[in-house]
């Protein structure tokens, strides 16, 4: 049996009309009509509050519902997403930090220049290949605007590492003159 026949045939054993459930669980009236019918799903979260209002086990509530089983699965690798994302954001403001400390080490000193130079050129492959690596993990959550919104971040960050790589370059090839 579906969730939002289990849900509604629950909730009419109780004698409790949709307004009465809602109020109770702190949602709207809508929300739940739209639960009972099947056209979305509660979250996570919710499930927890609709076992226990109802006296249901998850199981009992889970079983047979493959879009539901689906969406907690979605739900599951999403909160997985924003858990590394900060790991993501952190490991390339280090890159760029320690890219500009090499530029200001390498002022004027050909000799240090030729050093920093493959730190750089390692700094900028782990920035690009931290973009890739993102867009392999999380490829099926790209739906969601706040994952588009990191992996642009993620590659500005990546550019901006490639620029300062160029920047470096051009510098050791005495192109430009770092002063």
């Amino acid at each position: 049996m579906e969730l939002g026949k289990i849900i509604k045939k629950s909730r009419n054993d109780m004698n409790k009309t949709q307004q009465e459930v809602a109020e109770k669980l702190n949602i709207s009236r809508q929300t739940l009509s739209n639960w009972e019918i099947g056209k979305n799903y509660p979250d996570v979260f919710m499930l927890l509050r609709l076992a226990d209002f109802y006296s249901l086990s998850l199981d009992t509530m889970l079983r047979g519902d493959v879009n539901l089983m689906k969406k907690i699965e979605n739900d599951s690798k999403q909160l997985a997403f924003f858990k590394e994302l900060p790991f993501y954001i952190i490991i390339d403001l280090f890159v760029i930090v320690f890219s500009f400390v090499l530029l200001f080490i390498i002022r004027g000193s050909d000799e240090v220049l030729s050093l920093v130079l493959p730190w750089q050129i390692l700094l900028c492959m782990s920035s690009f290949s931290m973009v890739i690596v993102f867009l392999n993990r999380n490829s099926h959550l790209f739906k969601q605007k706040a994952v588009r919104i990191s992996f642009v971040l993620l590659l500005i960050v990546a550019m901006l590492c490639l620029s300062l790589l160029l920047l470096f370059i051009l510098a050791f090839t005495n192109t430009i003159i770092i002063n």
